[in-house]
């Protein structure tokens, strides 16, 4: 088994955060998204994300459709591990880029 940590910071456009690859399916034990803006970046304030299940060009499950982070607040999305299927991956969004992150931790079966 191999675990993983992901922390990346959303962008605009919809990206890849987490893959499972073309062999093997994965566990989710979490998924974080925390309100990072300030006012060196963007104004601090409540910012909207969507974090969805899929594969390179559909989504197939939203786990979060344009929630509204507040500042200086995180969410956790998963209250229980989820599995992501071969080839499946977790994609995000945020309404703007460097004021939300999103944190994932994994785990990849290999067996």
């Amino acid at each position: 088994d191999t675990q993983g940590f992901i922390v990346g910071i959303v962008s605009s456009v919809p990206n890849v955060y987490y893959g499972t690859g073309n062999t093997y399916q994965s566990v989710v034990q979490s998924i974080r998204i925390s309100n990072i803006s300030d006012s060196l970046v963007y104004p601090g304030g409540d910012y909207r994300v969507s974090v969805g299940i899929g594969n390179s060009d559909t989504i197939f499950s939203w786990l979060a459709y344009d929630m509204i982070v507040p500042l200086n607040s995180s969410i956790e999305l998963c209250e229980s591990p989820k599995v992501l299927g071969i080839g499946q991956s977790i994609f995000a969004a945020a309404e703007e880029p460097n004021t939300i992150e999103i944190q994932i931790a994994a785990k990849q079966k290999t067996s």
